[in-house]
């Protein structure tokens, strides 16, 4: 119980504390009743002075619509931009648009969204004069390009430093600052001003597009160029020709301190200028259209299954393009000599005498090919002659090969890429080296010196096969050769420039073997010999020096080539390399190296 002092009654100043207290605490439950119980705008709530209270979300968008309707029908602003030029800009023009919706959202979001006392706070500030939300306009595109391109009318661009070449020279052009309107400044200013109804003039000026300063180390090193000859580029889609590359330099250090002494003008550099010797118009024109070298050799189609590895070899080699410096392997290119890619057995070398092999026959494409690389003036980097010599190239000429042991490989020294073109054409096989024209003609000769002949032996063999008595010559002898040969070279004027050993050749004398038969004639009364054959072998004759029997290194008054090979009257069939050879019988080959 509360007790009074005095005559019981209340002091009037805690009476009215109480009555204040009391309608404060009435005001601010009636404030959050109706804070939490207002389904639309709370009063006091505006949009650039437009008033939106009692309005629900929908009806305050049609309201701003009709206001910007009313508001910016003859609005104009006038854009001065320095003192070079004035933009007008009519918002009927610019098809100027109120955010009626999003500020809408916005003037319902206050007093609805937020915590309790948030959302207390702003339905009271709201009645006190805080709850206006500010107006923002916007263009439409069409209007905005419009816009944009008479505001930059009169910028100026940024010149970044920077170089150009003609003829021989290079010259240093210097940078330039450019002036530009921040147009997305100025169309913000301009609707901040629409949006407030303020249409007094707005005043924007152009701000400096800085320039790149020129780097004279990258200038160099984009203008730096080695020169490089155009090349023929192999690819398995085919080939292209890459074009050449026109050498350039110049002083850098002197460039560089010419080009600080004064950046503000343009600066002429000299340019050391180097032209590739092969040219990309001259290489597309000639590539492949001159012939370096022909050579020919003679085969017998009724050698079927020589004619068919020789055919078979030629079609592998056939197409084969070198670069200038490039290398021909024919193990390489030729591959195995296996029965699955197509070989057949055919008169080989071994053991001093013509035994069938797989492969037989190729080396005369190898040494065909030798041939022309000798006359094309090729560098040869490996050849080996036959064990025997071989009818089918002169003798020095020929090259053996051996898969996975001997291999005949030669370099393109040419400065062109050249192709080997292999064709069998009337029972020949025709190797080609074609390339580009030289600049300098050469011609190759050769010239040869006999240093020794070595009489063949001879070996008899008897057999039951031949009556007795009877005699057959088997194998032919042949007598071994020591020799060289000397490869001379002769400039478009018949002038020896270069003359040198190019190899020498020793090849092993071939025995000639001799069956003698032992066969007893019928009703004789003798036996047949029925052992293996008897091989008896006369003793071998010492190698003996002969007398050079051909032409030592010429001199420049008397240069001499090495006769051509004769050859059989030509067939009437003219014969690709990649057919077959003609079904024929085959008779005995021209002997080849141990396994080819």
């Amino acid at each position: 119980m509360i007790k009074f002092f005095g005559n019981g009654s209340a002091p009037k100043w805690l009476v009215a504390t109480a009555s204040a207290v009391a309608a404060v605490v009435v005001l601010f439950l009636a404030l959050v009743i109706f804070t939490y119980a207002n389904g639309n705008i709370f009063p006091g709530v505006s949009a650039g002075g437009v008033s939106l209270s009692g309005k629900t979300e929908e009806e305050a968008r049609a309201l701003l619509d009709g206001v910007c309707e009313e508001r910016y029908t003859d609005a104009v602003i006038n854009i001065k931009i320095e003192d070079l030029s004035t933009v007008e800009a009519k918002a009927a023009e610019l098809g100027i648009k109120l955010s009626s919706e999003e500020t809408a959202r916005e003037a319902y979001a206050i007093g609805h969204e937020g915590g309790f006392f948030e959302r207390v706070g702003a339905v009271l500030g709201a009645l006190f004069g805080g709850g206006d939300v500010p107006l923002s306009v916007s263009f439409s595109e069409e209007a905005y390009e419009d816009l944009t391109e008479r505001l930059t009318k009169h910028d100026i661009a940024a010149v970044d430093a920077d170089y150009t070449i003609e003829d021989d020279k290079l010259f240093l052009h210097p940078r330039a600052d450019g002036k530009t309107v921040d147009v997305k400044k100025a169309v913000e200013q301009l609707s901040a001003r629409f949006a407030a109804q303020d249409y007094s003039d707005m005043e924007i000026s152009r701000e400096v597009a800085p320039s790149v300063a020129l780097d004279i180390d990258k200038v160099y090193s984009e203008v730096h160029a080695v020169a490089a000859d155009a090349y023929l580029e192999k690819g398995e889609d085919g080939n292209k020709i890459v074009p050449h590359v026109v050498g350039m330099d110049f002083d850098l250090s002197a460039a560089r301190a010419e080009y600080e002494k004064d950046p503000g003008r343009v600066i002429e550099i000299p340019l050391t200028i180097t032209m590739p010797k092969i040219q990309t118009k001259h290489l597309e024109t000639n590539l492949f259209k001159y012939c370096l070298a022909r050579v020919e050799t003679y085969f017998s189609p009724k050698k079927v299954e020589r004619t068919a590895n020789v055919r078979l070899a030629a079609k592998l080699v056939n197409g084969t393009i070198l670069n200038p410096g490039e290398e021909f392997s024919y193990n390489r290119t030729v591959g195995p000599r296996t029965t699955a890619r197509g070989f057949r057995e055919a008169a080989i070398f071994s053991q001093g005498e013509v035994v069938d092999g797989i492969g037989g026959g190729i080396c005369q494409v190898s040494s065909t090919i030798y041939m022309a690389a000798l006359k094309a003036n090729m560098k040869i980097v490996e050849r080996k002659n036959h064990a025997f010599y071989v009818d089918y190239t002169p003798k020095g000429e020929d090259a053996t090969v051996v898969y996975g042991s001997i291999d005949f490989r030669f370099k393109n020294t040419s400065a062109y890429p050249i192709k080997i073109v292999a064709t069998s054409k009337n029972n020949y096989i025709r190797i080609e080296l074609m390339g580009t024209e030289p600049d300098e003609v050469r011609t190759v000769k050769l010239t040869k010196k006999t240093h020794s002949t070595t009489p063949y032996t001879t070996r008899i063999k008897e057999t039951n096969t031949l009556k007795k008595g009877e005699r057959v010559v088997d194998q032919k002898g042949q007598e071994g050769l020591s020799m060289s040969v000397y490869r001379n070279v002769y400039d478009k004027n018949g002038k020896l420039v270069e003359s040198y050993l190019e190899n020498n050749s020793k090849y092993k004398p071939m025995p000639e073997i001799v069956l003698v038969g032992t066969a007893v004639a019928a009703g004789s009364g003798e036996s047949v010999e029925t052992t293996a054959p008897v091989e008896s072998v006369t003793p071998p004759a010492e190698e003996v020096p002969s007398t050079p029997t051909e032409e030592a290194p010429p001199s420049e008054e008397n240069p001499e080539a090495t006769p051509e090979t004769p050859a059989p009257a030509p067939a009437p069939e003219d014969t690709p390399a990649n057919e077959e050879a003609p079904a024929e019988q085959p008779s005995g080959d021209a002997p080849d190296w141990i396994g080819q």
